[in-house]
């Protein structure tokens, strides 16, 4: 036989991250400029406030770094700023959805080389950094998330501060984040479809039929289904995306707790329940995170949605 035999699925484990900045919601709004400025030195034109969104599954401490370095011990992240360049740290409670806006925390571009205010591999200081520390956590061994920012000077003299990359620290350990290419809900805009135009964008590019739940790595395009993607492996080696050559497939499964089959709105097959917990069942990942379409019957409730497994398909 031609082929060296797959090797078996396994599951691996999953990190559970208690906080999470979202990347896209990072930005700086411009200060009135009937407000008074409250940096030396800085017109109410060139000042901003920073502004995102957030997710805490606990209290958090967030405080913000600029042109800091970062030190990683097997007891947390730390951050030490350029002339103890820092905000204050603010305290906010359990939610999702939470707002980050201190108008009280004003920061001026202007008084900074442009060099500064990007990153490159060479330069060890990150121009801004944002540091959110569970507070609920292990003091020995303190979980976190830092959202590394540079700023983008553009030709009218105005700034703009843009999310370069994300880590978190758990267990002892540091990630850098990566972005799943394929996951958003294209039909989110939709108001009313009728059976022949039924497509979310949620569909496996190769068979265009069962809802894609299976990851290309290193390209990290999530564009097969589980079934497509173990076939794929013996056929070709390289993304249908983008062509590159990958070397790994990993399922993501997302689960929901059961309902009554009157209120379930997936009503697309279900994928094989191994590994499923008792009382769950599989959903489409892409529903799991943006939630079902909009143009569902919006007075359906869901139950909270939990991403339990991750399945490496076994390298190539």
């Amino acid at each position: 036989f031609p082929y060296p035999p797959p090797q078996a699925n396994e599951p691996t484990k999953t990190l559970k991250s208690l906080v999470n900045i979202r990347k896209e919601s990072v930005r700086f709004v411009k200060v009135p400029n009937d407000k008074p400025a409250e940096v030396e030195g800085a017109s109410p034109q060139n000042t901003y406030n920073i502004d995102f969104t957030f997710d805490a599954d606990a209290k958090v401490a967030i405080t913000i770094y600029y042109f800091c370095s970062e030190e990683i011990s097997p007891s947390g992240v730390t951050l030490v700023p350029k002339d103890s360049l820092t905000s204050g740290t603010f305290h906010y409670k359990k939610g999702y959805n939470q707002q980050f806006s201190q108008p009280t925390h004003i920061f001026n571009p202007n008084l900074f080389a442009e060099d500064d205010l990007s990153f490159n591999q060479d330069n060890t200081h990150f121009p801004v950094a944002i540091h959110c520390v569970v507070e609920e956590s292990n003091e020995d061994c303190k979980h976190s998330h830092t959202t590394i920012c540079v700023i983008d000077r553009h030709t009218d003299g105005t700034y703009t501060l843009r999310a370069l990359k994300q880590k978190i620290f758990v267990d002892g350990l540091c990630y850098l984040l990566q972005e799943i290419y394929g996951i958003e809900n294209k039909a989110l805009n939709k108001v009313a479809i009728d059976d022949e135009t039924d497509d979310n964008g949620s569909e496996c590019v190769i068979c265009m039929s069962d809802i894609r739940d299976t990851l290309i790595l290193p390209c990290r395009h999530l564009c097969l289904c589980n079934s497509c993607a173990d076939s794929l492996r013996y056929q070709a080696n390289n993304c249908p995306i983008c062509r590159a050559p990958f070397r790994a497939l990993l399922q993501i499964k997302a689960v929901q707790k059961k309902m009554g089959s009157s209120n379930n709105y997936n009503t697309q097959s279900q994928p094989n329940n191994e590994n499923i917990p008792n009382g769950y069942e599989v959903v489409s990942l892409i529903e799991a995170l943006n939630g079902p379409p909009q143009y569902l019957n919006t007075s359906v409730i869901s139950s909270p949605i939990e991403i339990d497994k991750l399945e490496d398909g076994g390298k190539l």
